[in-house]
């Protein structure tokens, strides 16, 4: 979101200092570069595919204004590059576009004249407008907001499994607040797998620092699946009470809460992670792997 907002208005201001017609399509096309929050690659790929997609429909553009349908013509024309569109769009992102940008100026165009030339033109130089600024914010952006991502998410994941453990050894997994704390375990868990990946596309300071961290996002992973696994164990089995205490020693979670919570700042600050006790809780095997390779990390 920081990226479309910082992206968004200086293409338009670059368009417009030009004195490039139709600004807003060089917005447009910084959106579509950045709206998704992708990593690198595929912002990379992302914004390549929208500019040559753009610039082969322009010739296919070109080609229909000129022909200028009208009426019973236009409509079955607007609706077979409708059908293509869409049939495309998901497999080939680059080849739909070329039939985008074809129905876009067919629509704007089709019911008076236009300078086809002039309005090509902008389109091309909109959409590279567009589209250089969109990678460009990325790529500074992302320079400093990637840095802390996985680290934040590795956090995040263990001060939400945090909050399930109570819930698991009070056997009570079924109450609008259990359900509330196991569905932002499982948010923070797909969070944390998207996190891992951008990484591992992102710079080489980036992959550098996922390739380090991936035994400890394994870890969490096991963690957060195995704490979730427990709520579902629970909320199914007719003794589900005295399962979820079983889980525990005499001590309920509060050992394995507070090392999660512990290990949460540890891993966010890079400091040492504190001393590994046992709490005989069922995700301790867990605890001690992620432990160990931020030990190892250090």
């Amino acid at each position: 979101m920081g990226r479309v907002a910082v992206g968004v208005p200086l293409a338009g201001a670059v368009a417009m200092a030009l004195g490039i017609d139709h600004a807003y399509w060089a917005m447009a096309a910084a959106v579509l570069v950045l709206h998704q929050g992708t990593d690198r690659s595929r912002t990379l790929r992302r914004g390549t595919e929208r500019l040559l997609g753009t610039w082969v429909g322009l010739g296919l553009a070109g080609a229909i204004l000129l022909l200028h349908p009208q009426g019973l013509w236009l409509a079955p024309l607007l609706a077979l590059l409708q059908f293509v569109i869409e049939m495309l769009v998901v497999r080939n992102y680059a080849l739909a576009t070329v039939f985008i940008t074809t129905a876009a100026l067919t629509i704007s165009s089709g019911t008076h004249s236009v300078d086809i030339g002039r309005l090509l033109l902008a389109r091309g130089a909109d959409t590279l407008i567009g589209c250089a600024v969109g990678v460009v914010v990325f790529l500074i952006a992302a320079h400093w907001q990637e840095s802390t991502r996985l680290t934040d998410a590795i956090g995040r994941t263990l001060e939400a499994a945090a909050e399930v453990l109570p819930y698991v050894a009070a056997g009570d997994t079924t109450t609008l607040p259990a359900r509330a704390a196991r569905r932002d375990l499982q948010l923070a868990a797909m969070a944390l797998m998207e996190s891992d990946e951008a990484a591992l596309a992102g710079s080489a300071r980036h992959r550098c620092a996922a390739q380090q961290l991936l035994p400890a996002v394994a870890a969490t992973e096991q963690l957060a699946y195995r704490t979730i696994a427990a709520c579902w164990t629970i909320e199914h089995r007719g003794d589900g009470v005295a399962f979820g205490q079983s889980l525990f020693d005499e001590r309920a979670a509060d050992p394995a809460v507070r090392q999660l919570r512990d290990l949460a700042v540890a891993v966010r600050t890079g400091t040492a992670p504190p001393a590994c006790t046992s709490t005989e809780a069922f995700i301790d095997d867990q605890i001690a792997e992620l432990r160990q390779s931020l030990v190892d990390d250090r």
